[in-house]
């Protein structure tokens, strides 16, 4: 107001005024004139302006824009803005630094199109001249080393800097694609896995079963070499085995190693417990005996995965062994399919060992019938065929199990 009376002007100027009615205090305004009269200050004006309201609301405003400035760097997923014309980013926060290994002074010379590989080109520019507040999509990113990975993208339009802009969060799933691919290849294997069992149950004799059981095996976990042994009443020294390769050991395919029931495969066998084991594991076990001199007659082997054939009392039978799976070490879920698979390849065997057995006993009987026969009817006829008339006679019928000796009328 002095300023006023001696004839200057002036204003706005802040003035924080609290007394007992305003206890909190109020941001005030204020700009002054002088009043004349010709020449002459007869007096002063002053324009008092409450601005508390609208100062609160600028701070709050920019508290506000640091919080979310503050909450866009550091957030754990990568996001960026883009200019909507021309694409151009705008900005990008921490994580997109780290997770595409592009500075951001170098994501401020690119566009949108620069994280993407050429094949989604089109599809970027189509999906953006017709983008919706929350449009969402799982798209295909390239990181600055050229590698590849899925990304769940949301998009959101705004304002940035007074500009039409496209606010993006870009979320790495590779580990849900990754879980997502795990569960179909699982799905697979199962069902590969309950069609190597009907192949297996389709030899009636034990060789050809034996040899289907470590062809399939091989196929469904996917492994160079595969080998089944099956013990004789737990005499290994008239073990049957069975050896599965590929290409890759074509020179191998003759290879007859018969076990001997000791080294490593022997602790499947007498734990009845599978083992797996990579390449270094194997080595490193106190029971591992390696090949010896018969190192150059052996396939190499990398990594192990053992499971043991057990019959329906619990006994072991033998076991199955797998080596050098065609990508990567043995899994946790190969050796289930590998334990289901020798389960029912356990109960296959065993039929066949009795269906084997039976024939034997039925072809000894049939022997011992037939001596006995010759031996009761001199010239081959039966004894007392007489009596059954002229027009009839006994033809031996081979058959399984009972009826050795069947009388027809001729």
């Amino acid at each position: 107001m002095f300023r006023a009376l001696q004839g200057e002007s002036g204003g706005p100027t802040l003035i924080f005024l609290r007394n007992g009615r305003q206890p909190q205090g109020r941001l005030l305004s204020c700009s002054y004139q002088p009043m004349r009269h010709g020449d002459d200050v007869v007096g002063a004006l002053a324009v008092f302006t409450d601005i508390t309201r609208s100062k609160l609301t600028e701070r709050a405003l920019m508290d506000s824009e640091q919080r979310y400035a503050a909450l866009f760097e550091t957030a754990p997923v990568p996001m960026w803005v883009y200019e909507t014309t021309t694409w151009q980013f705008l900005t990008v926060n921490q994580a997109a630094v780290q997770n595409y290994g592009y500075s951001a002074s170098e994501f401020l010379s690119m566009t949108g199109f620069d994280v993407f590989p050429e094949s989604e080109h089109a599809r970027f520019r189509k999906d953006m001249a017709n983008t919706v507040p929350g449009q969402k999509g799982i798209w295909l990113h390239r990181r600055k080393d050229g590698s590849l990975f899925p990304v769940d993208v949301v998009l959101q339009p705004i304002q940035y800097a007074g500009r039409a802009a496209l606010f993006v969060v870009a979320l790495d799933v590779t580990a849900q694609a990754k879980a997502e691919k795990d569960v179909q290849e699982h799905l697979f294997t199962l069902q590969r896995a309950a069609d190597a069992t009907q192949a297996i149950t389709w030899h009636q004799t034990l060789d050809g079963m034996l040899q289907e059981v470590a062809e399939q095996a091989r196929g469904v976990i996917g492994a160079h070499q595969a080998v089944v042994s099956l013990s004789q009443g737990g005499n290994w020294a008239q073990a049957i085995t069975a050896l599965s390769l590929s290409e890759k050991y074509a020179k191998y395919r003759d290879l007859i190693a018969t076990p001997d029931g000791t080294g490593i495969y022997a602790l499947v066998c007498e734990t009845n417990r599978s083992l797996r084991m990579t390449q270094a594991e194997l080595e490193a076990h106190p029971r591992w005996r390696g090949f010896g001199g018969h190192a150059d007659k052996h396939p190499t082997m990398r990594g192990w995965l053992a499971v043991p054939l057990m019959g329906r009392s619990g006994n072991n039978i033998g076991l199955l062994q797998l080596s050098d799976k065609y990508e990567g070490e043995f899994t946790p879920q190969d050796e289930y399919v590998a334990m289901e698979l020798a389960q029912l390849a356990s109960i296959a065997i065993e039929n066949a060992r009795l269906l084997d057995e039976v024939g034997q006993l039925n072809v000894g009987l049939e022997q011992k019938v037939a001596e006995r026969t010759v031996a009761g009817a001199p010239g081959g006829l039966v004894s007392g065929a007489g009596r059954a008339g002229a027009g009839n006679r006994v033809d031996q019928q081979p058959g399984w199990g009972g009826n050795l000796l069947q009388p027809r009328v001729v």
